[in-house]
C-alpha cells in the first residue's frame, strides 16, 4: 500500500459558534463555511512521491474550531502537494491504494487509531476520493475524525470535521452542512455578494 507521510497538528481554538463564516481562499480556489475565520498552517516535509522517491512535500491547512454541547468540532480543509508544485500522479489501479494511504497518514497522529470505515466514490462524478472515519485518543481523550479526501490536479484535498464526543445527531448535522458548503472554484467563477475573507 503507498503511504504519504501527513502532518496534522491538533491544535484546537474553541469557539462558541454556528458554522456561518463564510470562507474563501484565492491560493487554493475553494470557498466552505467555518465557525469563525480559520488559522492557517503551511507545512513542508520529506516524504515519498507516487514512485517510491524521496521529495519534499508541501501542505496547506485551514482550520477552525467550537465548542458544542460539552464536547468540541474542530473543521478543517488541507491541501497537500510536492513542493515543487509538480502534480502527484497515480495510475487508475494505485489511485485507491494511495487514498488509503492518505488516511493512514492522518491516523498515525491519534494514540490508539482505529478505522471505523473508508469508501471509495467520485467526487463530483469526476475525481477519485475516499469518505472515511476512525476514532482514536487526542489530548487523553476519545475522538472521531470524519471527512472525505479527494484527489485533484494532482493534489490531495482533505475535508473533515473531528469530534471528542460520538453524538451523531448534532455531529452528522455539523459534519453535512460543513462538507456541503466546500465548493471547488471553476475557472469562470463569479463574484459573492456576501462578507468574506480572501486570504
Amino acid at each position: 500500500m503507498i503511504k504519504f507521510t501527513v502532518l496534522f497538528l491538533i491544535i484546537p481554538i474553541f469557539i462558541y459558534a454556528q458554522l456561518n463564516y463564510y470562507y474563501e481562499s484565492k491560493k487554493d480556489s475553494f470557498e466552505v463555511r467555518f465557525p469563525e475565520k480559520p488559522e492557517i498552517k503551511e507545512l513542508k516535509w520529506s516524504g515519498k512521491d507516487e514512485n517510491g522517491k524521496e521529495t519534499e512535500m508541501f501542505a496547506r491547512n485551514y482550520k477552525a474550531g467550537e465548542l458544542l454541547n460539552n464536547g468540541f468540532a474542530m473543521y478543517d480543509v488541507t491541501y497537500t502537494s510536492k513542493y515543487d508544485g509538480t502534480p502527484i500522479r497515480f495510475t487508475k489501479k494505485q489511485t485507491p491504494d494511495a487514498l488509503e494511504g492518505y488516511i493512514k497518514g492522518l491516523m498515525a497522529y491519534l494514540h490508539n487509531s482505529q478505522k471505523i470505515y473508508s469508501n471509495f466514490f467520485m467526487y463530483d462524478n469526476k475525481y477519485p476520493a475516499l469518505k472515511y472515519k476512525f476514532k482514536g485518543t487526542a489530548m487523553d481523550k476519545p475522538v472521531f475524525k470524519k471527512g472525505f479526501v479527494v484527489l485533484k490536479d494532482g493534489k490531495f484535498i482533505n475535508i473533515a470535521i473531528m469530534y471528542n464526543r460520538f453524538n451523531e445527531t448534532i455531529y452528522k448535522e455539523r459534519y453535512k452542512k460543513f462538507t456541503g458548503s466546500f465548493k471547488f472554484w471553476s475557472l469562470c467563477k463569479s463574484n459573492k455578494t456576501h462578507n468574506i475573507y480572501l486570504s
